[in-house]
């Protein structure tokens, strides 16, 4: 059966350490979702959190030397 269409997406890798990587397999399992969906939901969750606004706010320029 197809997959439906969740729009324009890019791709993101990490490597996790096993030992992280085994209790995230187990919990998907648990929850019957997909590692996909998963961690699609941790990034949006932790991205809704930051004002990017605030943080270039936080950023100084540095002089210019020459």
């Amino acid at each position: 059966m197809a997959q439906p269409n969740k729009g324009d997406r890019q791709q993101v890798s990490a490597r996790i350490s096993r030992e992280h990587y085994n209790k995230m397999s187990q919990y998907v399992v648990l929850r019957g979702i997909s590692k996909n969906d998963f961690i699609h939901d941790l990034i949006v969750e932790a991205l809704a959190q930051i004002n990017l606004d605030a943080v270039n706010k936080d950023q100084t320029e540095l002089p210019m030397t020459g």
